[in-house]
């Protein structure tokens, strides 16, 4: 398994899921088509993820040699979460004082 590749897919993913969550909080039709698919938007969003998780890594393995730095991924994994976070909780705070 390429680490690094895998913590890229990762933080692709991350990043994604908090922009589908904003996406759909924006479009009422995004929402429906989210939660057409699975039955539940978070459920498809779940969906996505992973799909995005797998195929990301599947691309980056190629490409990626066997170069990992721990201490640097885990730091850009780490502060991708929480500017996902960032993201969906000011998005929520926005429209809970916009409203």
């Amino acid at each position: 398994m390429k680490l690094r590749a895998l913590f890229h897919a990762g933080i692709a993913s991350m990043l994604l899921t908090a922009a589908l969550t904003v996406w759909g909080e924006l479009s009422a039709g995004f929402k429906t088509l989210l939660t057409g698919v699975t039955g539940h938007h978070w459920v498809t969003k779940g969906v996505i993820s992973l799909v995005v998780l797998a195929g990301v890594y599947a691309l980056l393995s190629l490409v990626y040699d066997e170069r990992f730095n721990a201490e640097k991924e885990t730091r850009n994994v780490l502060l991708s979460a929480v500017v996902a976070g960032i993201v969906i909780s000011g998005f929520f705070v926005w429209h809970f004082l916009s409203a």
